[in-house]
């Protein structure tokens, strides 16, 4: 049985809605983002606190193209802890949250059709 995942009305809009492009959308977005999360995990294992944080601007950048908001703001907490030079721990904290929550959604959205149903 497949559910559906409602399409936030902001993606939908910025897909003038076309659930063809919101998939093709959602497809790149997780592409780019199973791309873009095990280096940012790699730029903080080896202490390059810019690299997290262009890394983290990203992944921001995607996830709200996306309407992904949570992780949005997930991403612009991370990006804010490197671009502070906060302690390693607090960056490390954040980032495990980030990649959870990737996970988390990547998860649930495996096996639903796109639709704008309420």
């Amino acid at each position: 049985m497949n559910e559906e995942l409602r399409v936030p009305d902001e993606l939908l809009a910025r897909c003038v809605g076309r659930l063809d492009l919101v998939q093709r959308v959602l497809n790149a977005y997780a592409k780019q983002m199973n791309e873009d999360i095990p280096k940012l995990v790699s730029e903080l294992e080896a202490g390059n606190a810019s690299g997290v944080a262009r890394l983290a601007h990203r992944i921001k950048g995607a996830s709200a193209n996306t309407s992904m908001n949570s992780l949005r703001s997930r991403a612009e907490e991370v990006e804010n802890l490197a671009r502070e030079d906060r302690q390693l721990e607090d960056i490390q904290a954040s980032v495990a949250k980030l990649r959870s929550d990737w996970i988390a959604l990547e998860q649930s959205t495996a096996s639903l059709q796109v639709s704008t149903n309420p």
